[in-house]
């Protein structure tokens, strides 16, 4: 909004009182409020919002990393990744990737995480019921359209992890075990974790020609931990956002 407010119209006739109320909605509607992260100037050219949020500190920042190792269960670990250009010959610009020097622990979206669906896990209390009718597992409600029939019915899953991206699922809804049905499933796209190389005294390079890309924000209250110094555990505060990944059949 350019110049300065007018002054709020005075007066008791209907005239008067129509243009109060008009004078109100519109300056209401147009005030503007500093928040969180946001800054308000106003000036005699108009109204200047900024955005005084470091970068990484809002968790609507998306940023950018290079796998590293995908094997543990519920976080990846990975290196900063910045791309820039190199424009010092304009006519031919060339593309620099940049590779941090320290480890980055993301965590996996939460389809991809092995302790909320791992049997041995779900079912740490009491590993006998493991194959049993008494097993804990995970169910799901799955509808169906049988012309002129929809219904839901419950799966009852159970899934053994051979490793973090590859498990055995038991469909355990059948009442008789001889009847329930097992599926390998490996996640795909698979990912493809980058061999770096680290000089020391020069920048970290990476030997993979494509490797995987994870793209995460700051998120709190995880629930994941990796391991720390002494036997400690520090909280995982990044979150992969979803690519596409999911679990699928394999032979």
């Amino acid at each position: 909004m350019n110049g300065s407010i007018p002054r709020r119209p005075e007066g008791f006739s209907n005239a008067a009182r129509f243009f109060q109320w008009l004078w109100d909605r519109t300056v209401r509607d147009l005030e503007l409020f500093a928040g969180p992260g946001i800054r308000i100037s106003k000036t005699t050219r108009g109204t200047v919002i900024e955005s005084t949020a470091e970068s990484g500190e809002s968790g609507t920042t998306v940023d950018q990393y290079i796998l590293k190792d995908a094997t543990a269960g519920d976080y990846f670990v990975c290196r900063s990744l910045s791309v820039s250009f190199d424009t010092t010959d304009p006519e031919d610009p060339v593309i620099v990737r940049t590779i941090g020097a320290e480890n980055v622990f993301i965590a996996k979206p939460f389809h991809l995480r092995q302790s909320s669906f791992d049997r041995d896990v779900l079912n740490g209390e009491t590993p006998g019921n493991i194959g049993t009718t008494d097993e804990i597992t995970y169910d799901i409600a799955v509808e169906s359209w049988d012309d002129p029939t929809f219904s839901t019915a419950t799966k009852k899953l159970s899934f053994k992890y051979k490793s973090a991206t590859f498990r055995i699922a038991t469909d355990e809804t059948e009442v008789d075990p001889d009847d329930w049905t097992t599926q390998n499933q490996t996640i795909i796209p698979r990912f493809v974790p980058a061999v770096l190389a680290e000089p020391g005294d020069g920048p970290v390079t990476s030997e993979t020609i494509t490797p995987t890309i994870i793209y995460a924000v700051k998120c709190s209250g995880l629930g994941i931990t990796r391991p720390g110094e002494d036997d400690s555990t520090i909280d995982v505060t990044l979150l992969a956002l979803s690519d596409g990944w999911a679990w699928a059949k394999t032979s």
